[in-house]
């Protein structure tokens, strides 16, 4: 235990404690401190100029982007870096609003992480689909009770892998082998990417986690656009806070330089 301690800088000025706060957020160790410093050292940006500093930075970006889909089992393609796991959702949720209409139906788990519950209910009111609460006693959710809710109106079931509050974990297999194709299922992997093995395509169609719960930190950058979405909308929703999109790039990889952001994996990825 003490030769883990040494890789995080955090135990040099915090020797006497003990952190159990992981699921907040996770330390960062050493390695990944000297990475970012090694890039914000050198800034340039990436996918925009061409002298060698800046190529050598866009390939360490796209390293990075096939490391992550190593990592969720997921090809580079089906990997798009984001600023945190809250625009994830929002992301996954206004670009998948033109799928819906006032005959859809949304599944959401009611022991959700507002920042995975309110976005669906914003398109939900934006489109007329109606919005279902999955019930839930310990913050998981069982295959049997979000089959009993499922019917041909059904889009998207979204849940999280486990919970933020219990560490709950919900049977995803046992739920993906009900699930029938017209409902494609969305899922928060923030609290089990640190200590589950995650394989996108047979976890979910599509899938996120905070990467700062991760041992990564989260960089703020501009991101991607995709036609649906209208660049003055006011979409952001972070528990009760919006946020306004402030500017649209017309490129499918964010704007600025992140090496380490949050993540949204799987087939439903490539539809931006």
């Amino acid at each position: 235990m003490s030769s883990l301690r040494n890789d995080f800088p955090f135990f040099d000025e915090h020797p006497e404690l003990t952190y159990l706060d992981s699921a907040a957020t996770t330390q960062k160790p050493a390695v990944v401190l000297e990475a970012v410093t090694k890039a914000l050292t050198s800034t340039t940006t990436v996918h925009r100029s061409t002298f060698p500093l800046a190529e050598q930075q866009t390939e360490s970006y796209e390293a990075v982007r096939k490391q992550v889909a190593g990592f969720i089992h997921a090809t580079p393609e089906e990997v798009i870096f984001t600023p945190s796991a809250t625009y994830a959702a929002n992301l996954l949720a206004q670009g998948l609003a033109h799928t819906l209409t006032a005959e859809s139906e949304i599944l959401v788990g009611e022991a959700e992480h507002h920042s995975n519950l309110l976005p669906w209910r914003a398109v939900a009111e934006q489109t007329g689909a109606k919005l279902t609460l999955i019930p839930s006693n310990d913050g998981s959710y069982t295959a049997e009770s979000i089959v009993s809710l499922l019917n041909e109106r059904v889009g998207y079931v979204v849940l999280s892998h486990a919970s933020n509050v219990t560490g709950a974990l919900t049977d995803i297999p046992a739920l993906r082998a009900l699930l029938p194709n017209h409902a494609k299922l969305i899922l928060d992997c923030s609290q089990t990417a640190a200590h589950l093995p995650l394989e996108a395509a047979k976890l979910a169609d599509a899938l996120f986690f905070a990467a700062h719960k991760v041992y990564a930190p989260s960089v703020q950058t501009r991101l991607m656009s995709f036609p649906v979405v209208n660049a003055n909308d006011t979409w952001m929703l972070h528990h009760a806070a919006p946020f306004a999109v402030v500017r649209w790039v017309n490129v499918y990889d964010p704007a600025t330089l992140v090496f380490f952001g949050d993540v949204i994996g799987g087939p439903l990825a490539r539809v931006f």
